[in-house]
C-alpha cells in the first residue's frame, strides 16, 4: 500500500486516537531525521514515527518534527503552541479517529481495537486512498474473517477479507517490506469485495457469507463446474495431440454449456436481478416515506433512485 509507512513500530510507545499533548512533546524531544519523523496514522492510531523510503503519504501525517521546528522558528514549545498544533488546519475540529458509527466513545477497556486507515479504490491494479479525516477505529474480536489470508506473494504481501461488527468490509494487509507497515487495514466497498471472493480460492473462503459475497462465489463455483479440459503438455506434439482428442467430446459440451448459460445470464438472470434491486429500492422509499430521504441513504441520485423505481 505504498511509501506512507514507517520502516518499523514502536509497540512499546502509548497509543492513541488523538493528538494529545504527551505526543506533540514526544516529537518535540526528537532527534531523529527531521522530514521522515512525526506523528503519523498506522493501525494503532496515532504515533510518532520514523519511515523509510522517499516519504510519507501526507494525508496520514498529522504533523512531521520539520513542521514544527518550522512552527517553532526556535523558540521554546509552550501549552499554546501545543493546543494550536492539536487542531486541524482544516477539516474536523480535531484529530479524534471516531468509531464506525462517528461516536467518539472510547473503545471498551477489553476491546482489541485498530484505526480503518484507507480505502480500496481498485484493488486490482492496488491503489488505495489513504486520509486520516475518513478513518475509523473497529473491534478486531467483534470482527468476522470472510477470506483467509492468503500465501505471501513475491514482496512479502498477504490479505484476507472481514466484516466488522458495523457490517463495514475491511482488507487486512499484512507485508514484510520495509517501508510498508507489517499491518494495514483499508476498506473495501462492496464493488471490490465482491471481485475479491470471486477471485478468492476456494479454501480460504469461509462457509458462512453476506448474500452478496455468496453470490460471487456460487458465481466462481459456476465457471469452476463449466471449465474447459486440461489435457497435460507434452514434448512430443503425436502425443499432445491424442490426449486433446480424447477430450474432445468433453470440450466440445463446454463449448456448447458456456454459450447457453451465457445467454441465460444476460437474458433471464440479468432481467431477474434487476427486477430484485428495484422491488428492494421500492421498499427503501416506502420505509423513508420520501424519496431523497432515501436516495441519500442508498448512497445515490434522486434521479438514479427515481430511474431504479
Amino acid at each position: 500500500m505504498g511509501k506512507q509507512s514507517p520502516s518499523h513500530r514502536n509497540l512499546e510507545a502509548d497509543v492513541h486516537l488523538d493528538i494529545t499533548p504527551a505526543l506533540i512533546r514526544e516529537l518535540a524531544r526528537s532527534r531523529r531525521q527531521a522530514e521522515t519523523t512525526g506523528i503519523l496514522l498506522g493501525p494503532h492510531g496515532w504515533q510518532v514515527e520514523t519511515w523509510a523510503g522517499s516519504g510519507s503519504d501526507s494525508a496520514l501525517v498529522a504533523l512531521t518534527a520539520e513542521g514544527l521546528d518550522a512552527y517553532l522558528d526556535g523558540t521554546e514549545l509552550e501549552e499554546d503552541d501545543i493546543a494550536a498544533l492539536a487542531t486541524p488546519d482544516d477539516g474536523p475540529p480535531s484529530y479524534r479517529i471516531p468509531a464506525e458509527d462517528g461516536g467518539l466513545e472510547e473503545p471498551a477497556p477489553d476491546a482489541t481495537w485498530q484505526v480503518i486507515t484507507s480505502t480500496a479504490t481498485d484493488l486490482h491494479c492496488g491503489e488505495y486512498k489513504a486520509d486520516w479525516r475518513s478513518a475509523r477505529w473497529f473491534d478486531v474480536d467483534a470482527a468476522t474473517c470472510l477470506v483467509r489470508d492468503d500465501e505471501r506473494d513475491a514482496y512479502g504481501r498477504s490479505t484476507s477479507l472481514w466484516r466488522t461488527a458495523g457490517g463495514r468490509y475491511v482488507l487486512r494487509l499484512r507485508s514484510l517490506q520495509v517501508e510498508e507497515l507489517p499491518l494495514e487495514w483499508a476498506e473495501m466497498p462492496l464493488d471490490q469485495a465482491v471481485p475479491y471472493v470471486y477471485d478468492a480460492a476456494r479454501h480460504r473462503v469461509a462457509e458462512d457469507l453476506p448474500p452478496a459475497l455468496q453470490a460471487a462465489r456460487h458465481a466462481a463455483d459456476l465457471v469452476a463446474l463449466l471449465a474447459a479440459p486440461d489435457p497435460a503438455p507434452d514434448n512430443s506434439p503425436e502425443v499432445y495431440r491424442a490426449r486433446v482428442r480424447r477430450a474432445l467430446g468433453a470440450s466440445t459440451e463446454v463449448v456448447h454449456a458456456t454459450k447457453a448459460v451465457s445467454e441465460l445470464l444476460r437474458g433471464r438472470v440479468l432481467t431477474d436481478l434487476r427486477a430484485e434491486r428495484s422491488h428492494a429500492a421500492q421498499l427503501v422509499a416506502s420505509a423513508f416515506g420520501d424519496r431523497d430521504a432515501a436516495a441519500q441513504h442508498l448512497r445515490m441520485s434522486y434521479p438514479a433512485l427515481s430511474h431504479l423505481l
